[in-house]
């Protein structure tokens, strides 16, 4: 989640999008709390973005 820590950093709020494998799609909105936006396009929101710096970026 290195990209969502980089978009707090930014000042984005920890939002991230990204261009998902369709077999993933049900997977990142399961394990990451991702959302569809359209076509292969996901996104991550800043509730999201900070329950997975916090889990994998522990201080």
């Amino acid at each position: 989640m290195r990209s969502g820590k980089l978009s707090f950093e930014k000042g984005y709020e920890g939002y991230v999008a990204f261009d998902s494998k369709s077999a993933l799609s049900e997977h990142y909105k399961e394990k990451l709390g991702a959302s569809h936006f359209r076509g292969q396009r996901m996104f991550i929101e800043t509730v999201n973005a900070v329950m997975l710096i916090t889990k994998y970026f522990k201080q």
